[in-house]
């Protein structure tokens, strides 16, 4: 409604603006009859009274306008419009006020909720230290336990191996003591087959040493001939290569010749058809030339043509430009007010979304805390668990201490084998005592923890009050909120249909310049192409001439062309004829030299193979000389030392039998040892099963200790989120209300200049009837004056038009003022709408 009655006042405004030219026109023209009645003598009495009536009727028309734009001022801002604007701007007032008063009570319960939230943040903070301290002494002793379990594991696991190597070392002592009687058996056959074997390695050495030195004689014999071969195959190869190149040469010589013959056969046919080509080019070198003439013609007329399109193009294109701009002037106020209205649907939609998330962070808020009283419930009956794991551990260091004593007293009966025990039964004492007093000081947190329990679910509980009463005040916020928002898309729609409208007036605006400009373009274009046209056509004709005179040359030389190559044609066969012979020689030349190269290689090769052959037995020789050598002295070391041997073999028979009776001793006592530590290893297993049942219930516990505080520091920040967004609205409310009180000031403005409005009005159309009659009254003196023709009544029609033109002057400045008020009015409203 607030839009159509917008629209009614600007047409308002530009009727009165048409009626104001019109009536400045009369005046305009009233003047100029002024001035030629004072001059009028008699002579030009008929052509005034045409030009007063003419004069005449553009007043009435004015005079009807200015009634109409009157009557339509009446109607666009009556008594019941007054009325509305008051209505609406008493009720936006109300409106701001409720909810700026429905937002301090929501902030109020804010405060009170991020209060209760801080106070259970303190509590649950105490709750978390003190599972982490319990949970540290519980790693404590789940780490000392787990050092004797692995401390016992350790000796059980070596004292095993003990026993076992006792009794692997018995069987191998037994073993070691065979093979020892066999071994000196060995030795005195392996010393009597060392001294035949030197004498055979003496007598080989000596038939290397000959065969070495025959073989060296034949190896030099070998690398002369190789040498000669070399020199031999080089040259045949050489004279080989040499006969290819040749033979090459001429089959190319062959194969140019004869694509020489075709190509001159070619050419010659070619100049023939070149002949006959170039005669019908000079025929159609004179047909051309008449046909440029024409085109000439052509060109210069649409060059002219091209340049008169371009012209109007230019004018056309200015047209649109200004079109464009008064559009794009229309259309950027269009996009203000749409981005003014999507600003405040954009505020109003970010207050409702910051309520609703305060709704959900209220909702998590009461979830979180229930979870917590559950954790705290649960942490207190996992408490009384940890105090019947106290007793055990109790009775376990008891037991502990009892096993301790028992591993000491096997310990001093074992004597000197029982030091090492007696080590570990005094660590597993040390470590009992270590573990009653950790239960002592477990038993001390766990009563403190149940303590904190109890007061950590009280102050949970008056959390989850504070917080259910702050999302009661959040869904009355956003109640409010979505009131506000739907006025303010009302605004909008009507905004964007007006910004919709003036686009596409753009975009069809911006079609006609785009086309205007093609237009141009292809005008400037066809100019230009006209002009270069009409320039190649003149270039055209002045070569004609050139053309028909080289074509007569051209002819006379493809004539004299031809003959000479008829000529060329037959001393080139006979080239042809010539190459082939020789070719044909130089290809069984060519034959010969390759199998005579392949020879070449071929005995090359043998000759290399036989040198390398005897270098690689040279070798071999001596090599076998060298080996023979070391083979000598290593027999006579090996003999030595089987000599050696058999005396320490005894030696090592007599030391093993005292060894054999050692082991069985250690056997016997280790034995012992092993059952001592396995039952030591099972007490050490119950401790660490257990301190690991304490460890693991104190992690669980920690770990929903940090949990609750991780929700109570999420619960904080979205308190103080929400606290900080009613902040916001607050001044956003204050803007409102002082929008709201300004609007009303506005509408009892609006109201006083509509009531000053009604009075111009009337007078208006007072003025405008007093105008009829002064019209009326000049009309019938300026017939009775083409009637008289007397100058006294030439100065009486003066005198009245001077007083007409005075009074379209009065009326136009009434119809500013009417403009004025009226302009005031529609401004009044804009702002309303805007705020």
């Amino acid at each position: 409604m607030a839009i159509d009655e917008t629209a009614r006042l600007e047409g308002t405004l530009q009727r009165a603006q048409r009626a104001i030219e019109s009536l400045r026109e009369t005046a305009a023209e009233a003047e100029d009859m002024h001035r030629t009645a004072s001059r009028l003598d008699g002579g030009s009495a008929r052509e005034l009274v045409e030009r007063l009536r003419v004069a005449v009727d553009l007043v009435a028309t004015g005079l009807e306008r200015i009634d109409g734009v009157a009557r339509s001022a009446l109607g666009a801002v009556g008594a019941p419009e007054r009325r509305r604007l008051a209505d609406g701007a008493a009720l936006v007032a109300s409106e701001v006020a409720e909810l700026d008063a429905s937002r301090e009570e929501m902030a109020e319960g804010m405060r009170s909720l991020s209060e209760a939230i801080d106070a259970s943040a303190v509590g649950v903070e105490q709750t978390a230290r003190s599972a982490q301290a319990v949970s540290g002494n519980a790693a404590e002793l789940a780490t000392a336990a787990e050092e004797l379990a692995a401390t016992s594991t350790e000796l059980g696991a070596t004292t095993e191996t003990l026993v076992r190597s006792g009794e692997s070392n018995a069987a191998s002592i037994e073993e070691v003591a065979a093979t020892i009687e066999e071994m000196s058996k060995g030795i005195a056959r392996l010393e009597q087959d060392a001294r035949v074997m030197e004498e055979s390695v003496v007598t080989t050495v000596r038939s290397v040493g000959e065969i070495t030195t025959g073989l060296e004689r034949v190896a030099a014999d070998a690398t002369d001939m190789a040498s000669n071969v070399e020199q031999t195959s080089a040259t045949v190869e050489e004279m080989a290569r040499s006969v290819r190149g040749v033979a090459e040469q001429v089959e190319r010589v062959e194969a140019t010749m004869a694509s020489t013959a075709s190509g001159i056969a070619e050419v010659a046919a070619s100049t023939e058809q070149t002949a006959s080509t170039s005669r019908r080019t000079g025929e159609l070198v004179d047909g051309t030339t008449s046909a440029i003439e024409q085109l000439a013609r052509a060109s210069q007329t649409s060059a002219e043509a091209a340049e008169r399109i371009a012209r109007l193009a230019e004018e056309t294109a200015e047209g649109t430009r200004e079109l464009v701009a008064s559009t794009e002037r229309v259309v950027a106020v269009s996009r203000e007010a749409r981005e003014t209205s999507e600003h405040l649907t954009a505020v109003a939609r970010d207050g409702g979304g910051t309520v609703k998330r305060s709704i959900g962070g209220f909702s998590g808020i009461r979830a979180a805390m229930g979870e917590s009283v559950k954790v705290i419930d649960e942490m207190g009956k996992r408490a009384e668990e940890i105090g019947d794991i106290v007793q055990t551990i109790n009775f376990l260091a008891d037991r502990t201490n009892l096993l301790s004593l028992n591993a000491s007293i096997e310990a001093a009966r074992a004597g000197e084998h029982g030091r090492g025990f007696a080590v570990v039964a005094e660590e597993i004492r040390a470590l009992s005592d270590r573990a009653a007093a950790s239960s002592q000081d477990i038993g001390r947190i766990v009563r403190g923890l149940q303590g904190t329990a109890r007061e950590a679910v009280s102050t949970t509980r008056q959390g989850v009050q504070a917080v259910e009463e702050g999302a009661r005040l959040a869904a009355e916020a956003d109640v409010a909120l979505e009131r506000i928002l739907e006025a303010v898309r009302g605004i909008g729609g009507a905004v964007e249909q007006a910004a919709a409208a003036g686009a596409q007036q753009v975009e069809q605006v911006q079609g006609i310049r785009r086309a205007t400009q093609r237009v141009r373009e292809e005008a400037s274009s066809s100019s230009a192409a006209a002009a270069e046209q009409r320039a190649a056509a003149q270039s055209l004709a002045r070569s004609a001439a050139e053309m028909r005179q080289q074509v007569r040359q051209s002819n006379e030389a493809i004539a004299e062309q031809a003959r000479t190559l008829k000529v060329l044609s037959r001393e080139n066969e006979q080239v042809v004829a010539n190459a082939r012979v020789i070719a044909r020689a130089m290809a069984e030349q060519s034959s010969g030299a390759a199998d005579a190269a392949q020879a070449a290689a071929q005995l090359r090769k043998l000759v290399a193979a036989t040198s390398q052959a005897m270098a690689v037995q040279v070798r071999s020789l001596s090599q076998l000389a060298e080996l023979g050598a070391q083979s000598t002295q290593g027999v006579r070391r090996t003999l030595g030392a089987l000599t050696e041997q058999a005396r320490g073999a005894a030696e090592v028979a007599r030391a093993m039998d005292e060894a054999r009776r050692q082991t069985v001793q250690t056997a016997r006592a280790l034995s012992e040892q092993s059952r001592a530590v396995k039952e030591t290893a099972q007490a050490a297993q119950d401790v660490r099963r257990l301190s690991s049942d304490v460890a693991r219930a104190m992690e669980e516990q920690s770990q929903s200790a940090s949990a609750l505080g991780k929700s109570t520091e999420e619960v904080r920040r979205i308190a103080k989120r929400t606290l900080q967004t009613m902040d916001e609205q607050g001044r956003s409310g204050r803007a409102m209300a002082q929008a709201a009180q300004e609007q009303q000031e506005l509408a009892e403005a609006v109201a006083a200049g509509l009531g000053r409005q009604a009075d111009v009005l009337d007078a208006l159309r007072g003025a405008v009837a007093e105008t009829q009659e002064h019209l009326r009254g000049v009309v019938e003196l300026a017939a009775d004056l083409v009637d008289r023709r007397g100058n006294g009544e030439a100065k009486q029609l003066a005198d009245h038009l001077r007083h007409l033109r005075e009074v379209t002057l009065a009326d136009a400045s009434v119809i500013e003022d009417l403009t004025a008020c009226v302009a005031q009015v529609s401004g009044g409203k804009g702002r309303r709408e805007d705020a």
